[in-house]
């Protein structure tokens, strides 16, 4: 009875070994998975298109019609808006 003991104890033991090498050959995977996702992270942050400096065609259009309304003189001032408010 000894002997099985003996021997169920190494055995154990062995599958424990077994069972933390794979353990870690997974966290390897993970952490170089991890490295790869956060590369292209960086990529992506780096390359990214700001949004506010992509001009719609409805402002395109409204810049257009801006410089019509300033090339002949629509617009008025913020300054004389407001004396003409009286503010």
């Amino acid at each position: 009875m000894g002997g099985k003991i003996y021997y169920d104890y190494y055995s154990y033991i062995y599958k424990f070994k077994i069972y933390i090498l794979l353990m870690e050959s997974e966290m390897s995977l993970v952490l170089k998975k991890l490295d790869t996702i956060k590369v292209e992270l960086d990529f992506i942050k780096n390359n990214m298109v700001d949004i506010d400096s992509i001009l719609t065609e409805e402002d395109y259009q409204s810049l257009i019609e801006y410089r019509k309304e300033k090339s002949t003189g629509k617009l008025i001032s913020h300054d004389h808006l407001k004396k003409e408010l009286g503010l």
